[in-house]
């Protein structure tokens, strides 16, 4: 790990709301069509605010921020424990 990155891979991310509840997966898998609209609505909320989302995926859990956004990109670097690697993209489409 360089030295800039002033963390040890082996040091916790510096965000500690980022920990996965046990089970979380599943309890949003299982939500009715209402609660689930309404939880991604407040996600796409937060993402368009330059906030971070955490989601959960079939094997691990994503950390998701906009992109076209620094603040959040931003963030999204600051919770990683490598910050210098490189970023996932992930488009709906090519525009």
């Amino acid at each position: 790990m360089p030295a800039a990155c002033g963390r040890r891979s082996s040091d916790p991310p510096s965000s500690a709301n980022l920990k996965p509840v046990q089970g979380e997966r599943d309890r949003i898998r299982d939500l009715d069509e209402p609660a689930r609209s309404e939880a991604i609505a407040r996600a796409a909320g937060a993402l368009r605010d330059g906030r971070l989302v955490v989601f959960p995926t079939e094997t691990v859990y994503g950390v998701a921020a906009r992109a076209d956004l620094s603040p959040g990109v931003d963030r999204l670097r600051g919770v990683m424990l490598q910050p210098e690697q490189p970023l996932a993209l992930h488009a709906s489409g090519p525009e």
